[in-house]
């Protein structure tokens, strides 16, 4: 039994919301706005929080920066509701911390299922993993690490057409999406940030479909990104990332790979690729992964993840790039009878880029990424 604080000012919303909280055995509070919300999460151990945009007095984005800035309250999961929803606006509060966003009026049943997760996901329910489980498998969330740099993630001068159209490069503390088509080099672009990373003193993490520590330092190796003088202890790590199961529950798909990212503690983490998972997931799913991934973002962690444009829904990412700090479109096509690709990076470090934002390669052994000029490309 987990205890909830419904806050809403709408009398017969919130006699539903405990319709369905009582029938899931729980403890209610009620506030009906939003002073009495943070003072009630202030004294009271809550372990979720259904909160209202449109509350009176304070409003529900306020409530829920200030929960965020409170020690007691900033790990407690925040589902809104809201009875104008927009892109936008899940956006913003996505982004300052809330687990879900709904509109009113709701469904009882989906609703239901998201309080579910909520609470099995909240740390004030569940037990999270101890340092050391978390150390047999995730090494770096164990190690003592010298305090990371705060100076941007580039591709340490390997690849400078990359770091212009990234103004440098990506801020730490960002959540960064890199979507396109198959082979349109998402993740030779990942291995250029992953040398960047290294050679300015972090630690990588990469979750793989298809590389051990070993064939990824060997696969960049072979497009001259040289690691083997940088490589040590536990800078480069690798884990599998498998497909999820077909009879697995569309609940645990990506909460499980949350879990995981949650035990590494800081630096560069990549995730390459989703692909797989959003493919068979609900867009509640897949917006609730990298909502989770942007409450996961700090100054010592930032992630990268990777899909092709094609496992999501045209429409969720749009939304999910108004979620993310920074987001990279990738494209391939046959010019001369010969492949070549397209970077374009629509937003960096939150700000919105619409010019010198691109540059087409192609990408060479023992060379790596090859830009192409644009007078070849026209010519």
């Amino acid at each position: 039994m987990a205890k909830v604080l419904i806050a809403d000012r709408q009398r017969f919303v919130r006699r539903a919301l405990r319709d369905i909280l009582d029938a899931g055995g729980h403890e209610v509070q009620e506030a009906t706005n939003g002073q009495e919300a943070i003072e009630i999460a202030s004294r009271e151990s809550i372990n979720l929080v259904i909160l209202d945009t449109d509350m009176p007095g304070i409003d529900g984005c306020q409530v829920l920066t200030k929960l965020k800035e409170s020690q007691r309250t900033r790990e407690t999961p925040v589902i809104m509701l809201t009875e104008e929803f927009s892109a936008a606006a899940e956006s913003k509060v996505l982004r300052l911390g809330a687990t879900d966003i709904f509109a009113k009026p709701f469904d009882h049943g989906i609703l239901a299922m998201a309080i579910r997760l909520a609470l099995r996901n909240s740390p004030t329910t569940t037990e999270k993993a101890r340092p050391g489980q978390v150390a047999n498998e995730y090494t770096p969330a164990s190690r003592s690490t010298p305090p990371i740099p705060q100076e941007l993630i580039g591709t340490g001068g390997a690849l400078i057409p990359l770091e212009n159209v990234l103004n440098g490069g990506i801020r730490p503390g960002s959540l960064v999406l890199i979507e396109g088509a198959s082979q349109a080099g998402k993740s030779v672009v990942c291995q250029y940030l992953t040398y960047g990373a290294i050679l300015g003193g972090r630690s990588v993490v990469h979750f793989s479909t298809q590389h051990t520590a070993e064939s990824l330092v060997e696969q960049m190796g072979s497009i001259g990104l040289d690691l083997s003088q940088h490589v040590h202890g536990d800078n480069l790590v690798v884990y599998p990332l498998e497909a999820p199961s077909a009879n697995e529950d569309p609940g645990n798909i990506f909460a499980e790979l949350v879990t995981w990212i949650d035990g590494i503690p800081q630096g560069l983490i990549v995730v390459d690729s989703v692909s797989d998972r959003a493919a068979i997931s609900a867009d509640r799913a897949v917006m609730g992964f990298f909502s989770s991934c942007q409450r996961l973002c700090t100054k010592d962690r930032t992630i990268i993840v990777v899909a092709q444009s094609s496992s999501i829904d045209p429409q969720m990412l749009l939304r999910l790039q108004g979620l993310c700090n920074t987001h990279l479109k990738l494209t391939s096509q046959m010019m001369r009878d010969k492949p070549v690709k397209t970077l374009e990076v629509s937003k960096v470090n939150d700000v919105e880029k619409q010019r010198d934002n691109r540059f087409t390669f192609e990408v060479e052994q023992e060379i790596g990424i090859r830009v192409i000029p644009m007078a070849s490309i026209k010519g």
